[in-house]
């Protein structure tokens, strides 16, 4: 169980939401995001208390060990035959399921009032981890008799048969009472699969993560652009995308170059993943050597608020990893994303800054550089910001009134399992 997020309003009833997200992961990213929505939904509705339960069972934001197996894993699932790497990670989360997070998910729940599903990329089907992970905790909500809604998620393109089948099939147990997913990519994905089958339209709404400037401090601005790097092998993993990566260190490389050239410093980062913290340490020094001493490597973050001050004190953030872009975008920070996956798009698209995506596989260095120092010069639009962050308040509260009706009593369940 995560922390709660604590109204102090006397006056009124508490009732109690359960979100079921990805908060602890070390992608603190996937942190950032949550406890924006924690915190918005305690703002909106003080009568609300919402507490986290991360869909893999963790509990604390852990720093990852050095040698963490995780870069060997996925190394190891990217080489494997998809049938056999399908059976053995169904097999396992499946193990993970029965023994661990449902039981602890239906002991927990009876004092909850409803559910939350989101945000992060949870609708996806990577081997099948989010549509046994999520449909488990859509059972344990159907048990307690719960009303769910599912809010702020990514719905990924292509689905297993068995992963369809399974979402579904746990969205059809629930009283569901709102659908809302991230982007307009999202979107035609859950059309397209009919994930709610048809009783219940979905819509699109603010990522939570547009909010982090109301909940996170930003450091004083500096003058660098910080690289967050993330290991090929994980985009290779999760991605659809055709990513050129034989050539994205060659990439990075002559982009470091023109940038320490040109005089800027230049930091790298990683948003916490353990993959990506081992390959900042292979590939750091390389880019460190060619940049002139004008290469700095930033602290490695072991919670969301560190993650937030470093990049809101940058100029500039270049980054493969979503919600960096997004922190960045929320703290006024130029950025540019760099494409490997349709959410990046959709994103990009939805805050009128797609001239600033851009493709390694066909955009040169020289033209990255440029597009740098245009969005550096240029800024982030103050109005877009303010429409996407007010827009995010409105449907968050929303989401609200549709879970826990104002004026609604509060359940008893008390013949629930």
């Amino acid at each position: 169980m995560g922390i709660e997020t604590v109204n102090a309003r006397h006056d009124l009833t508490p009732r109690r939401i359960a979100a079921f997200n990805v908060k602890y992961s070390p992608n603190l990213g996937d942190g950032l995001l949550s406890i924006c929505l924690e915190k918005q939904v305690a703002r909106s509705r003080p009568d609300l208390r919402v507490t986290s339960f991360d869909l893999s069972g963790r509990d604390g934001f852990d720093v990852p060990s050095a040698r963490s197996a995780r870069p060997v894993v996925l190394a190891a699932l990217n080489k494997a035959p998809a049938p056999l790497r399908a059976a053995a990670t169904y097999a396992a989360l499946q193990m993970l399921r029965a023994t661990r997070l449902e039981p602890l998910w239906r002991r927990s729940l009876g004092d909850f009032d409803g559910v939350i599903v989101g945000g992060g990329n949870l609708m996806t089907d990577a081997d099948l981890n989010f549509p046994v992970k999520v449909s488990a905790a859509l059972r344990a909500t159907a048990a307690h008799g719960l009303p769910a809604s599912v809010f702020g998620v990514g719905v990924g393109e292509r689905f297993s048969d068995r992963g369809r089948r399974l979402f579904k099939d746990a969205l059809a147990r629930v009283d569901l009472r709102a659908v809302r997913v991230r982007d307009a990519p999202s979107l035609r994905n859950w059309r397209t699969h009919d994930l709610s089958e048809g009783a219940l339209g979905a819509a699109t709404c603010r990522d939570p993560g547009v909010l982090i400037a109301d909940y996170f401090d930003a450091g004083p601005r500096a003058d660098h652009v910080s690289i967050c790097l993330t290991d090929p092998a994980a985009l290779q993993y999760h991605s659809a995308h055709d990513v050129a990566f034989a050539t994205i260190r060659e990439w990075f490389a002559q982009v470091t170059q023109a940038l320490t050239a040109a005089g800027r410093d230049v930091f790298l980062f990683t948003n916490g993943s353990p993959e990506d913290r081992a390959f900042l340490r292979d590939f750091g020094p390389v880019l460190a050597a060619s940049g002139g001493g004008r290469v700095h490597f930033a602290p490695e973050f072991s919670e969301p608020y560190a993650l937030a001050k470093f990049i809101g004190s940058s100029s500039c953030i270049v980054a493969h990893r979503m919600h960096a872009c997004i922190a960045a975008f929320s703290f006024g920070v130029p950025h540019i994303g760099l494409v490997w996956d349709p959410k990046l798009r959709g994103f990009f698209d939805s805050v009128d800054r797609s001239r600033f995506l851009l493709d390694p596989a066909t955009h040169s260095p020289q033209v990255a550089a440029a597009r740098i120092e245009e969005t550096i010069s240029h800024g982030v639009d103050r109005e877009m910001r303010a429409r996407a962050t007010d827009e995010a308040r409105d449907e968050i509260a929303e989401l609200c009134d549709a879970l826990v009706p104002h004026g609604s009593q509060k359940a008893d369940r008390a013949g629930a399992p």
